[in-house]
């Protein structure tokens, strides 16, 4: 992302707003420039003195801000950082100084805005030293402030790709509505039992601005999952989003990676996989387990629970109906259209 772009997204981190809304501790608003919204932004205060934000750009470009009534930087300045997440290097760059007081760190990629999304604490490192936020709150926070930059595309947008190119996973074009999306993640969770969870509203992809199909939860023993639906998935969708589930996980640990397949036998024309992955770093190790099923009819969908080891797992042999257990992977394999 350019300082330019980056200045016009961040230059009024604390506008005058003509819309507003509160998630938790944060509160998510829209970006001017020139009397015209370019983006949107949440942002909340610690005892630090320090406010937080995230931004996004019309475009999907998107960084964090950092504002200090007590710092003296110096503008122009640069500074190495090093963002960590629960512990694991997420992503390093330059933080830019736009005045004595605010700074601007630029990121990418969509893993990184899901590491702030599921993550506990946020550290950034500096050459002078460290500063550290919680991140309570923002699984939901952030999935609004991607539908707000949602809202702000334009009403017909025809895509560019052609008929015989291939479609990925999270092609709009492939996906089925974020309604129906909630809808079969619902039944899954009530079929199998689980209680006390909470959906987190449908988001659009960071990296495309096309989130149909998928949705995320919170479980009431604190860890998330997401669910993404598909149509019209090839034959082999299933090994493929398989391969890419481990790949993303291996790109997102910073640690000792492990992981696993394992291919389900079904009666009923349905490929099953589910995946294992495994990131063990010094502050403990984070697990995700995936079940995949592409049906007979070429609808594809995939469940995916992320929690720390010592957590009750979704196979785990004694589920509690908080915190999932074979009921939900099960509940996952037998789900079909219409059911």
């Amino acid at each position: 992302m350019k300082l330019r772009n980056l200045t016009m997204l961040f230059a009024l981190f604390f506008p005058t707003v003509c819309w507003a809304t509160q998630s938790g501790n944060w509160t998510i608003e829209y970006m001017q420039n020139e009397g015209r919204k370019s983006g949107c932004l949440m942002q909340t205060g610690y005892v630090s003195g320090t406010k937080l934000g995230v931004a996004v750009y019309k475009d999907y470009a998107w960084g964090l801000a950092l504002y200090n009534e007590s710092w003296k930087l110096k503008l122009g300045g640069t500074t190495d950082v090093a963002a960590y997440v629960d512990g694991r290097l997420m992503a390093t760059g330059k933080a830019s100084s736009i005045s004595s007081n605010f700074a601007i760190l630029p990121l990418e990629k969509a893993a990184v805005y899901r590491a702030l999304q599921i993550g506990h604490v946020l550290e950034l490192k500096t050459p002078s030293g460290q500063l550290n936020f919680s991140l309570d709150g923002t699984a939901q926070a952030m999935e609004l402030v991607l539908d707000c930059v949602r809202g702000l595309q334009p009403p017909t947008q025809e895509s560019t790709e052609t008929a015989t190119e291939p479609k990925p996973i999270s092609d709009a074009s492939n996906a089925v509505s974020s309604a129906d999306a909630t809808i079969m993640l619902t039944n899954m969770l009530n079929a199998a039992g689980i209680t006390g969870y909470r959906l987190v509203p449908p988001n659009a992809s960071i990296e495309k601005g096309k989130g149909e199909g998928e949705v995320s939860f919170v479980l009431g023993d604190g860890s998330k999952g997401f669910f993404t639906a598909v149509k019209n998935s090839p034959p082999d969708g299933a090994d493929e989003v398989a391969v890419g589930v481990v790949q993303g996980a291996a790109t997102y640990c910073k640690g000792e990676f492990k992981s696993g397949k394992q291919p389900v036998s079904t009666s009923d024309g349905s490929v099953v996989r589910k995946t294992v992955a495994a990131c063990k770093t010094e502050s403990g190790t984070v697990i995700a387990e995936t079940t995949i099923v592409r049906r007979s009819d070429a609808q594809l969908y995939y469940l995916m629970h992320i929690m720390n080891e010592g957590s009750r797992s979704l196979s785990d042999d004694s589920p509690e109906s908080a915190s999932g257990g074979p009921q939900l992977t099960d509940a996952a394999m037998r789900f079909g259209p219409g059911k």
